[in-house]
């Protein structure tokens, strides 16, 4: 399994060994070997590993830090061309796969294209009810970006949103916006 990452070394090893500590082993879903894809390996080297990988986990952290990582070690078409079985994202990870993503950290809010695994884009960190997500003045402010055409998956704390194909397989709490309205999965 590769993790594709950020400038901040340690952070990367603590991401990695956080997923595998805690989410996979503990799982029982066991790789035979883990690499972490940062400013520590040459361009070469990451763009090799993600297309042999099984599977591909695109962490969280800083939003931009990860897009900038992704551009400038040219990862987008090693990621889209992967043999993988699975690609993940956590948070910003997650907010990098879809089609498009709001980059909130600056005024006003810029449109970027995410790495367009699927035609959606995806929130992470979200609130618990339909009534707070329409409330919440950020996500409103978020959605103003967005392209009206795009379904938005808005996933709080804890939860797992699957695409595979078609077909959406959600734990936790996630919601769908689409066509202006908010419904939870």
């Amino acid at each position: 399994m590769q993790t594709v990452g950020q400038k901040d070394a340690k952070y990367i090893d603590d991401m990695l060994s956080f997923a595998k500590d805690t989410w996979f082993e503990p799982a029982g879903v066991i790789f035979d070997k883990y690499h972490s894809i940062d400013h520590r390996v040459n361009k070469v080297e990451a763009t090799q590993l993600p297309r042999n990988a099984s599977a591909i986990l695109l962490h969280g952290g800083y939003l931009n830090n990860l897009r900038n990582f992704l551009l400038e070690y040219e990862m987008v078409d090693a990621i889209k061309e992967s043999r993988a079985n699975v690609i993940m994202g956590a948070s910003a990870g997650g907010m990098n796969m879809g089609a498009n993503f709001v980059d909130d950290h600056v005024e006003p809010f810029v449109l970027h294209e995410g790495l367009g695994l699927d035609n959606m884009a995806f929130i992470p960190h979200s609130k618990k009810s339909v009534e707070e997500l329409m409330a919440d003045e950020e996500t409103q402010e978020y959605l103003k970006y967005m392209p009206s055409n795009l379904d938005v998956y808005a996933g709080c704390e804890e939860s797992i949103l699957r695409i595979e194909s078609d077909n959406i397989a959600v734990v936790g709490d996630v919601f769908l916006i689409s066509n202006g309205k908010i419904q939870k999965l």
